[in-house]
């Protein structure tokens, strides 16, 4: 299984090289790096790379995506490092390391299309519990519930985005009680 993305680049500055290049994007929680393979023994397109203008800077700016197998975004993703030429066995490649890096995959599960779920940290929840009465257990003792307020079903707009937030369960659980709903 491997254990990266498979892309199709060439550089913006022609003088580095002409030709399109096959490179592999791995992502870790660590770090996020392109290996660059070219398996000519002659080739110095790290050397080129590394001494040209903006090897440092933006990605975007050195680098022109031709083709890959998933979606990508390098919104003002920064080359921080570089490594010269290296081999795997297969492969002989040199390393870039971006800053960040956006990845944008297929959505497999057809029941959420066009919907999508962001988590938020612990700010997040103050967000969310503006649209939430108190959790209440006024009947039933052994049981609690939350609802949304009146009127705040409607959905905002972001530009072409609309949103709610919402809290969302996994389970229920009743007091004094080994059932969980």
């Amino acid at each position: 299984m491997k254990n990266y993305y498979c892309i199709n680049l060439k550089f913006r500055d022609q003088r580095i090289s002409d030709k399109i290049h096959h490179a592999h994007l791995f992502i870790s929680d660590e770090e996020m790096y392109f290996q660059i393979i070219d398996d000519s023994i002659n080739s110095r397109i790290d050397l080129y790379y590394s001494l040209s203008e903006n090897a440092l800077g933006l990605f975007e700016e050195s680098f022109e995506i031709i083709d890959t197998e998933v979606s990508l975004i390098f919104d003002k993703s920064r080359v921080y490092k570089s490594i010269s030429f290296q081999s795997d066995g297969k492969n002989r490649f040199f390393t870039i390391f971006l800053s960040n890096v956006c990845i944008i995959k297929d959505n497999i599960h057809k029941e959420f299309i066009n919907e999508g779920i962001a988590y938020l940290n612990r700010n997040g929840l103050k967000v969310v519990n503006l649209f939430y009465s108190f959790f209440t257990n006024l009947g039933d003792k052994n049981l609690f519930s939350i609802s949304r307020m009146k009127g705040m079903s409607d959905y905002y707009k972001i530009d072409n985005l609309s949103y709610r937030p919402e809290l969302e369960f996994t389970d229920n659980e009743r007091r004094s009680s080994e059932n969980l709903l």
